[in-house]
């Protein structure tokens, strides 16, 4: 999350502001870190956002970007990391090996919708729609 604090509020870690000029809002910096690398590393058919038929890799963050305040950035924590649409890191738990499955497999929507229904991921798919605007 340092990356990203840092993009927003162009702050060194020792508290130093380097060209203010160049900051961004929060939406174009998390694009920055998600669609575009997927775009220039020719893989925005199956990385970069979460949609039907792409990988499903993401994070559930401690909070919601878009609405903390910007010099909070860098103390959000990452909560869960979903891989291929398998939990693989959890603080809540321990991780669990991928089962590498394609994206239209039913068991695989069936485990989405569940998680979706999870606090934590609606704030995350938030997230995800208003930034792929």
């Amino acid at each position: 999350m340092r990356v990203l604090s840092a993009t927003v509020t162009r702050t060194s870690r020792s508290g130093r502001v380097l060209g203010p000029e160049h900051r961004v809002p929060v939406a174009t910096a998390l694009k920055a870190l998600t669609i575009w690398p997927a775009w220039q590393h020719f893989e925005e058919g199956s990385k970069g956002t979460i949609e039907v038929g792409k990988l499903g890799d993401f994070v559930i963050l401690s909070d919601n970007p878009m609405t903390v305040p910007q010099e909070r950035l860098a103390e959000l924590k990452v909560l869960e990391t979903i891989k291929e649409g398998v939990s693989i890191i959890s603080v809540r738990r321990a991780p669990r090996q991928s089962r590498h499955r394609p994206c239209s497999d039913s068991r695989r929507t069936a485990r989405t919708t569940r998680i979706t229904a999870s606090p934590a991921l609606e704030t995350c798919t938030v997230t995800a729609a208003s930034i792929m605007d």
